[in-house]
């Protein structure tokens, strides 16, 4: 195979490990013969066919890897053993590692992080702070944004399919609700993790008889009008 890029004699060091600038060999995509483009630890990274390539000051590290038409670009960085592949689309401050996927036209953008066994596909988004990991998959038209946090057995296909609010409890943190694989409704937030039948188990035994409490059932019963799911807790 035709190799599309070089290593420059310019590199860095990430984390203990050193990376490489990278120059096209020859014009594919919108990349032209000479430009200059982002970091890889190795040649492993970056397929050399189809129009894959690292931009800006973006860097791929590790056993991760950049192939088909995906874009890496901005300070983005991709780490571990996850893939960017298809069209794809990883900018700005955006981390994507682990074993994590993004896939087809995905775009993780903004802090988004994407990480553990997670996977972003289809049209979806992921963008500002958000976060999905284990073992979650946003797919479809999801447009999960904010301080979304998706994680768990998480199946978010549409924007209808995840709920979040900020400045609850004792703590003014994010309280994600996001429909999960089984079906069920689970709820992520600083202190808790689980099904929202637990969740809202949870809310009295820490904050039974407040003012936290009412807050957050108040939260709870608009999530159960958000998702339809008045039986479930």
């Amino acid at each position: 195979m035709e190799k599309k890029y070089e290593f420059t004699n310019e590199t860095t060091v990430v984390d203990g490990r050193t990376l490489h600038r990278i120059r096209a060999l020859r014009s594919f995509g919108n990349v032209k013969a000479g430009d200059l483009g982002g970091w890889i630890e190795k040649e492993e990274n970056l397929s050399h066919s189809g129009n894959a390539w690292v931009y800006d000051d973006a860097w791929v590290a590790s056993d991760a890897f950049v192939a088909d038409n995906a874009r890496v670009a901005g300070d983005a960085c991709v780490a571990g053993d996850a893939w960017v592949c298809c069209d794809a689309f990883v900018a700005d401050h955006a981390f994507v590692t682990g074993n994590a996927f993004v896939t087809n036209n995905a775009r993780v953008t903004g802090n988004a992080r994407v990480a553990d066994t997670a996977w972003v596909t289809g049209d979806a988004w992921v963008t500002d702070n958000a976060f999905v990991t284990d073992d979650a998959r946003v797919a479809g038209n999801a447009f999960v944004v904010g301080d979304a946090c998706v994680t768990g057995d998480a199946l978010v296909t549409t924007n209808s399919d995840y709920f979040c609010i900020n400045g609850a409890g004792s703590k003014n943190g994010n309280t994600t609700f996001f429909r999960c694989r089984t079906g069920e409704i689970c709820v992520n937030c600083d202190w808790f993790n689980g099904t929202l039948a637990e969740f809202t188990a949870k809310v009295h035994e820490m904050y039974g008889g407040t003012m936290y409490e009412r807050e957050y059932n108040a939260a709870i019963e608009l999530v159960k009008i958000h998702f339809d799911v008045e039986d479930e807790v």
